[in-house]
């Protein structure tokens, strides 16, 4: 298992995590074009990237030893950013539905509450993790296979509402984690 970061050819290459965070920060507004103006093909297209994204990011820089303190805040916020948008653009130009609606409003919510409480925990200078739960990252995967069934199927499909309500508990169970993980930063000695 070669690293780079041992390596004295560094120069850009380890930014590139870092690259591939913003490259899903861009691909948030595209998708919300493509979701408007464009086939399901690409709309398919444009989900798998910022997924696949998500996935390289993350492992291109533990597998070179490419972490960086900036990557460590800029790929959970690429996730915000990237999955916020895929919500919100299903339910505004797809599937106007209730149950998208309260899922992307959870989301929101609770990826609001994680800033929040970070730069809370930032200004009270304590010591913090921004990693991410295990169940938070199959959140995700849960979010990505909601957006492409609601892209390729239409809400009649039966398996559906399943996902929608497995993504609304998934959201809220880590939301409470993160909550219980912040009361136990902040408050208990």
């Amino acid at each position: 298992m070669s690293k780079l970061s041992d390596s004295k050819h560094l120069g850009i290459l380890r930014h590139i995590p870092n690259l591939i965070s913003v490259f899903r920060i861009v691909c948030a507004p595209i998708f919300l074009f493509v979701l408007r103006n464009c086939d399901v093909t690409l709309q398919l297209a444009t989900v798998l990237l910022g997924t696949i994204s998500d996935f390289l990011d993350g492992y291109v820089a533990r597998r070179y030893g490419l972490i960086s303190s900036i990557g460590e805040i800029l790929d959970p916020l690429a996730d915000k950013i990237f999955f916020n948008a895929v919500l919100w653009g299903m339910y505004i130009f797809k599937e106007n539905s209730f149950l998208i609606f309260l899922v992307a409003l959870l989301l929101t919510i609770r990826d609001l509450s994680l800033i929040l409480g970070t730069l809370i925990a930032v200004k009270k200078k304590l010591t913090i993790s921004i990693r991410p739960l295990f169940s938070s990252k199959l959140c995700t995967t849960l979010l990505s296979c909601l957006a492409m069934l609601s892209i390729v199927f239409t809400s009649q499909f039966p398996l559906y509402k399943y996902v929608i309500f497995i993504c609304f508990f998934y959201i809220l169970s880590t939301f409470i984690m993160y909550i219980k993980r912040f009361y136990k930063i902040c408050f208990v000695k």
